[in-house]
């Protein structure tokens, strides 16, 4: 009997970004706003679905146009939390794929900067103060991610309830501590998925030096043909 072969496509796409937390200690003056957020794009050309921000009017925003910044906080003696969105209605993030590869995941993950260092650290735009993503105890800088609370609006052969949101989860906390699920499906051939509403916090710690940390993270969109 002559096995068969089976081929499988699997497609990557990815969005890095950059985010900065302007942070204020009381009794201090606030740093300016943090700088610009460039974005760059990774495209394989042989991958017929697209993974893009795009505007209110139905524009592709290009990389280096798309600002996300966090709340700018006061600190004291007690640790703050700080939100921002990926994702806002100016600046949607959308997946399009007429191709029949039906299951997509969709993660983010923070950059390490170079191969020295073990993990990511918010770094101040002027000075050598930086602080842990993560860490065993909130007060001492931890990030978390809230897929629960993506709006979706799905064309085509899906529906939202196709797309599966991940659970609300703090980097360091799960086994995989650096990247964590946002959107995940097996439906998804066919199908255009509108993204909105990531909605990203970050604890400070306490008496953190003034002024605006920034941090380099990627988005990750990981196509595949299914079994």
């Amino acid at each position: 009997m002559k096995e068969k072969l089976l081929s499988k496509k699997i497609g990557y796409w990815v969005i890095a970004f950059l985010i900065s937390l302007p942070v204020l200690l009381i009794g201090y003056v606030s740093a300016e706003g943090g700088p610009e957020v460039p974005l760059e794009q990774k495209i394989n050309p042989q991958t017929a679905y697209e993974f893009y921000f795009f505007d209110e009017e139905e524009n592709t925003i290009p990389p280096g146009e798309v600002d996300v910044e966090f709340d700018t906080v006061e600190v004291s003696g007690d640790y703050a939390e700080s939100t921002a969105t990926v994702g806002k209605p100016e600046a949607q993030l959308r997946i399009k794929n007429p191709t029949d590869m039906s299951d997509f995941t969709l993660n983010v993950a923070p950059n390490v900067e170079n191969d020295f260092e073990e993990e990511a650290v918010w770094k101040h735009t002027e000075e050598e103060e930086s602080y842990p993503i993560y860490s065993e105890e909130p007060e001492d800088g931890q990030m978390t991610v809230d897929p629960g609370k993506i709006e979706l609006n799905t064309k085509g052969e899906c529906e939202d309830e196709d797309i599966e949101k991940k659970l609300e989860t703090s980097f360091g906390t799960e086994e995989n501590e650096q990247v964590i699920g946002i959107l995940s499906s097996t439906k998804a051939d066919l199908c255009q998925i509108d993204i909105q509403n990531i909605e990203f916090s970050q604890t400070i710690p306490p008496y953190q030096d003034t002024g605006t940390y920034s941090l380099e993270m990627t988005l990750t969109l990981i196509m595949d043909s299914g079994p």
